[in-house]
């Protein structure tokens, strides 16, 4: 049997329904609501100060990670932001997040950024395996 590569790569329309499956996952009060995760994964697509990739073995997605970058008034330094990340259940803590990670700090670095950003909640001695350290409490409102 042959075994297919892990291809890291920018996410792309066609993975929207694998992309929508994981990020359920995520969410905190059931499903994401279909309509509005196909009216904002395109348009995460299109923006240039966004990326989103995804894990893949061929057609099969498994794991994907979203951000944007913007500038921060207070040091003038381009700050990239990692939004998102799941990878599957079964294929957790095998590498594929790390890859993730390194692959938006690339992308970060190519764009400009100096600084590289996230909230996490469970996952705070993963990112601090990969450098990350704690700084401040997120806080947030539901509009």
């Amino acid at each position: 049997m042959e075994v297919r590569p892990m291809e890291i790569r920018r996410a792309n329309r066609d993975d929207a329904d694998q992309v929508f499956a994981l990020a359920n996952e995520l969410t905190e009060n059931g499903e994401v609501p279909r309509e509005r995760f196909d009216e904002a994964f395109p348009d995460l697509l299109a923006h240039d100060t966004s990326h989103c990739l995804v894990a893949a073995v061929g057609e099969q997605i498994n794991g994907y990670a979203c951000g944007h970058y913007h500038v921060a008034l207070h040091t003038g330094v381009r700050v990239a932001y990692l939004e998102e990340m799941v990878v599957t259940e079964d294929l957790r803590n095998s590498g594929i997040g790390r890859q993730l990670v390194q692959a938006f700090e690339t992308w970060a670095l190519e764009q400009g950024c100096g600084r590289a950003a996230l909230a996490a909640q469970l996952a705070g001695p993963f990112y601090e395996s990969l450098g990350y350290e704690a700084a401040g409490t997120h806080y947030r409102k539901p509009l």
